[in-house]
């Protein structure tokens, strides 16, 4: 009799606490994005790529709830903030090698969101318009010193394809010391330059960019996010899988970047293409492809 009577308390109980979590809404996932306050335009549009493909999930995985956390970090400590999760659980950077064992890396998305970021163009001096107007070959500009910030991936592109670089200064930095000739020209994304030398209407006098003239490399832009939060990741991950073969990757990015294109096809005169051997084949192969077309239609 006591056992009948365990049961049927047992089986109330279940039924109860089924019905009670059968009632719940469903979890809420939370993204926190990185801006790292810099770049406005390469922010709005990964910022938007990221909503629209957990946009694209939310058939699967339910609602989410997206924040734009802007403040300047260095690549180092924004990757400590990102897996500390408190303000910040999510950003886009370059492709790096997260295969080492690092508390400091981040969980890292393998599929590319755009391919602008490898085209730069040169943020120089002014006096010195005429001495990057003269160069004709990538062995002049090789005798000039470049500078990048002191955590930049691409500190290694330039050492491996035989350029000077001075990686001693954060960011925030770096402009003032062109100015004061510490260093020759500042490489930027295509999709930074503008907005970065807008900043400093200070240096407006100074500062200019090189005309008609581009670096090139292979430097795909992934998603990372919290290294403690797999279920972020799986949700990006199928989201941007989602929009890469649906074709709102392409089209969100059209929107924001067409203009850039379009740039890069006008002014192809003098472009100097360095080797990226970091990256793995499948997105050199992904880089290669996305070149190759603006290149093409350049000439056509």
């Amino acid at each position: 009799m006591c056992k009948l009577r365990f049961l049927i308390v047992f089986g109330i109980l279940f039924c109860w606490s089924s019905l009670t979590h059968a009632g719940e809404a469903p979890e809420v996932m939370v993204y926190r994005y990185w801006d790292w306050e810099k770049t406005p335009l390469r922010d709005d549009y990964q910022y938007d790529l990221l909503k629209l493909a957990l946009e694209k999930t939310s058939n699967t995985y339910g609602p989410y709830k997206t924040y734009r956390f802007k403040k300047y970090f260095t690549s180092l400590r924004a990757r400590r903030e990102i897996n500390r999760g408190e303000y910040i659980n999510v950003h886009a950077a370059p492709w790096r090698d997260v295969s080492i064992v690092n508390e400091d890396e981040s969980l890292q998305i393998d599929t590319p969101i755009f391919s602008l970021l490898g085209f730069r163009q040169l943020i120089i001096r002014k006096e010195d318009v005429d001495l990057f107007n003269s160069i004709t070959s990538e062995e002049k500009l090789k005798k000039l010193v470049l500078a990048q910030g002191q955590d930049w991936v691409d500190v290694n592109i330039y050492k491996q394809n035989g350029y000077l670089v001075d990686s001693s200064a954060n960011f925030p930095y770096m402009l003032d010391m062109l100015a004061r000739n510490r260093f020759d020209y500042i490489p930027m994304s295509i999709v930074e330059v503008e907005s970065v030398l807008s900043a400093r209407p200070d240096l407006a006098d100074k500062i200019t960019i090189a005309p008609n003239l581009l670096i090139y490399y292979p430097l795909p832009i992934l998603f990372y996010v919290d290294n403690h939060r797999t279920d972020l990741k799986q949700r990006l991950a199928a989201g941007l899988k989602i929009i890469a073969s649906d074709g709102s990757m392409a089209e969100l990015h059209n929107q924001y970047f067409a203009s850039k294109v379009n740039y890069i096809r006008q002014n192809t005169t003098r472009i100097f293409i360095l080797e990226n051997h970091l990256v793995p084949k499948n997105l050199l192969e992904s880089e290669a492809a996305t070149f190759s077309k603006i290149r093409d239609e350049a000439t056509e």
